[in-house]
């Protein structure tokens, strides 16, 4: 019996700030793709009655060893 093969798990951040805050922060996530990581963005967000407005997602690329940002990341606005 032959054991499905899982897609890779990548590392995603979310830059976000918080309102009218003028300091910003990040959240990181593993996830299989950015639909994935976006659902648990807003769940943490939701969670934590947080309403965050993201200004960047960004994708570890782990060949290059740097942050790639993703160009039109999902209409991305988590409310609580």
């Amino acid at each position: 019996m032959k054991k499905e093969k899982e897609p890779p798990m990548d590392e995603f951040r979310f830059h976000y700030h918080l309102g009218d805050a003028t300091e910003s922060s990040d959240k990181y996530f593993i996830a299989r793709n950015l639909q994935e990581a976006a659902e648990m963005f807003e769940y943490a967000c939701r969670r934590k009655h947080l309403q965050a407005q993201v200004s960047n997602v960004e994708q570890w690329n782990r060949w290059t060893n740097q942050w790639e940002t993703v160009e039109n990341p999902l209409d991305l606005q988590a409310q609580a």
